[in-house]
């Protein structure tokens, strides 16, 4: 629904929206969440500016980087591959939402960040994700998660970083009636 639905409305209500997703389910450490978060700029630049244009938008938005363009083998589209300058990951997650800022700033950016509860297993990601996000003021930011408790604990309790932060919306079961025909409408492409 985030990725297929609410992405794809964001981008065609704003000419010039960025999305970036990144799922963090199963991230063991730092350097795993660096690398996600990464790809998914990356990602989010090659889909969001015309081919010529996004290449030069990431070098001017991901100064901090060193920025590569590859040929991907299979649909020899271009691919940007996005490395730190750095040894530590951290520095490197919070230079990459320092970019998403400047994005933001810019163009309308929707940041999208799925199985965010498992970054909780990670020592200081949930208080340095904290300290990033908060500076994202001109961004949307849609946190979704699969395990209620870690994500009870995250946003419930007054001692986690992420406490009393956003709205939350809790998503029930669908009725049949209301997944079957845009099920329908996917398949039918295929």
């Amino acid at each position: 629904i985030a990725k297929n639905v609410i992405a794809e409305d964001f981008r065609k209500a704003h000419k010039d929206a960025m999305v970036v997703f990144v799922n963090f389910m199963d991230v063991g450490d730092s350097e795993n969440i660096a690398e996600r978060l990464s790809d998914a700029v990356s990602k989010g630049f090659s889909e969001a500016f015309p081919t010529r244009a996004w290449i030069s938008a990431a070098r001017g938005y991901l100064s901090h980087f060193s920025i590569s363009v590859t040929v991907d083998p299979i649909t020899q589209l271009p691919s940007l591959e996005i490395a730190g300058k750095h040894d530590k990951p951290a520095r490197s997650i919070s230079e990459l939402f320092e970019s998403l800022k400047r994005v933001s700033e810019d163009h309308r950016l929707l940041l999208i960040l799925d199985e965010f509860q498992d970054i909780s297993r990670v020592p200081q990601a949930t208080a340095r994700f904290r300290e990033s996000m908060q500076e994202l003021s001109s961004c949307s930011v849609l946190i979704l998660g699969s395990k209620q408790r870690l994500l009870n604990e995250l946003f419930g309790s007054s001692r986690s970083a992420f406490f009393n932060y956003g709205d939350e919306q809790v998503l029930g079961p669908l009725e049949i009636d209301d997944w079957f025909p845009y099920y329908n409408m996917r398949l039918k492409e295929k």
